[in-house]
C-alpha cells in the first residue's frame, strides 16, 4: 500500500476499529480525527484528546492524536482510547461508563491511561499491517 496522508490513515483506522466496538455492543459515532496538540499544548503529557459533540459547531466528536507517537500501534492504541470517549460523548470522563466501554473493547490499566490489553494489542497489530505506512509526523 502506498503512503497516505495522516488524516486519511486515521479515518481508515476508525473504519477498521469500528467492528471491535460493534463486537462489544457499541456503535462508533461519526468522528473527525487529526494529528495535533491537545489543549494542554505540546509540552503536555496527553497522547490524545476527544472533544464532545457539544463542543463542535457541526455536532461531531473531534479527536486529536499527539504528533510524537512513535509507531502506528501507539497511534491505534491511543485512538481506541479516544474512541471510547466518543462513544460516551465525553460524558463520564474516565468514570464508570468510560471504564465499562474501555474494558469491553479490550483496554486495561488505570482508566486515565488505559491502553490495549493483550488480545486488543494483537488486533491492533493486524490493523496496522492492513493500513500500511503513513506520514504521521508530516
Amino acid at each position: 500500500m502506498s503512503e497516505i496522508i495522516r488524516e486519511q490513515w486515521l479515518m481508515q483506522a476508525v473504519d477498521h476499529l469500528a467492528p471491535l466496538f460493534e463486537g462489544a455492543g457499541y456503535s462508533v459515532p461519526i468522528v473527525k480525527v487529526s494529528i495535533g496538540f491537545p489543549s494542554t499544548g505540546s509540552k503536555g503529557r496527553h497522547l490524545g484528546q476527544c472533544w464532545s459533540t457539544k463542543s463542535a459547531v457541526d455536532g461531531v466528536n473531534q479527536i486529536f492524536i499527539a504528533l510524537h507517537l512513535p509507531t502506528p500501534l501507539d497511534v491505534l492504541d491511543t485512538l481506541v482510547h479516544e474512541l471510547v470517549h466518543a462513544v460516551d460523548d465525553c460524558e463520564s470522563g474516565h468514570g464508570e461508563n468510560f471504564k465499562k466501554i474501555a474494558v469491553d473493547v479490550g483496554l486495561k490499566g488505570p482508566m486515565r491511561s488505559a491502553g490495549a490489553g493483550e488480545w486488543l494489542k494483537q488486533d491492533l497489530i493486524k490493523i496496522a499491517e492492513k493500513l500500511g505506512p503513513s506520514r504521521m509526523a508530516d
